[in-house]
């Protein structure tokens, strides 16, 4: 049986594809130019998980693989087709403390004044949530985006769904004047305390409870605060540039919440995100 070792430093690198009672072991990585880091692609998979273990200083694994030479692509092409796949990455990035890493603020302004960058990957978010929404929309459908960085995001989806309320808001001031130059109704708001009423969004975009932005206990206390948000028919979107660190089918549960997709399908790169639609019907 193949042995795969990952240092503790590479860790969050790690993921887990599971379903079809396997869980298979992948490692993060760019292959090539055009790899976004909220993609992961077919090369990057390595096996089944048979056992595992740890160290102080490294993760080990003990998988199979099958023979055939194009299994990757043949089980990333089950995943994207069969309900009950998703992938999960267990653990977050660590700072030099040891504690979970997030941003800091310097990093957000950078990327207000320059968001490109930014900007180029998450085009594949754009256009396959329009894509969903735009079959569960209606005339006056609200939308918030509760951090919408530089509004690259709420601008798209305001052009693309013009029968639509978009609402967008972020914690940074940075972030929300770059955003109040794409989209009229943006405004300064912390997650934690939400500045609209209950029951008043049709949609939830939730794209920044990932890792090196929030931390999982911080990540988990927004999704609860942003649930009653919504509609009782609402829909909540996860997702995000980075992975997500909430256990999204767990939580949605508690909350009596139906989930109704967990992964997204990537052509340019070839590959599967991240992408959980829950709602509560």
């Amino acid at each position: 049986m193949p042995a795969v070792r990952i240092g503790k430093n590479e860790q969050h690198s790690i993921y887990f594809l599971r379903g079809e009672a396997n869980v298979w072991l992948g490692i993060k990585s760019k292959t090539h130019a055009l790899s976004r880091y909220s993609i992961i692609e077919p090369e990057t998979l390595q096996g089944v998980i048979l056992a595992e273990s740890t160290s102080s200083d490294f993760h080990y694994f003990e998988i199979t693989a099958p023979k055939h030479n194009n299994w990757k692509q043949a089980v990333f092409d089950r995943a994207s087709q069969i309900k009950g796949f998703d992938i999960h990455f267990p653990y977050p990035p660590l700072g030099e403390t040891g504690d979970e890493f997030t941003c800091p603020d310097s990093f957000w302004t950078e990327c207000a004044s320059n968001p490109i960058h930014l900007d180029q990957e998450e085009a594949h978010f754009r256009s396959f949530t329009v894509n969903f929404l735009r079959n569960i929309v209606y005339p006056g459908c609200v939308i918030y985006d509760p951090a919408c960085s530089t509004g690259s995001f709420s601008s798209y989806l305001n052009a693309s769904l013009p029968q639509c309320i978009i609402l967008a808001s972020d914690a940074s001031l940075s972030m929300t004047q770059a955003a109040r130059r794409k989209i009229d109704r943006a405004f300064v708001c912390d997650a934690m305390h939400p500045a609209i009423r209950n029951s008043s969004c049709d949609v939830l975009i939730c794209r920044f409870l990932n890792h090196e932005v929030v931390t999982t206990t911080l990540a988990n206390e927004i999704f609860s605060k942003m649930v009653p948000l919504i509609k009782n028919n609402g829909k909540i979107l996860v997702f995000g540039h980075t992975p997500i660190l909430i256990d999204v089918p767990r939580i949605s549960q508690q909350f009596g919440m139906t989930q109704t997709s967990s992964l997204g399908r990537s052509e340019i790169p070839n590959g599967l995100f991240q992408y959980y639609i829950v709602g509560f019907r």
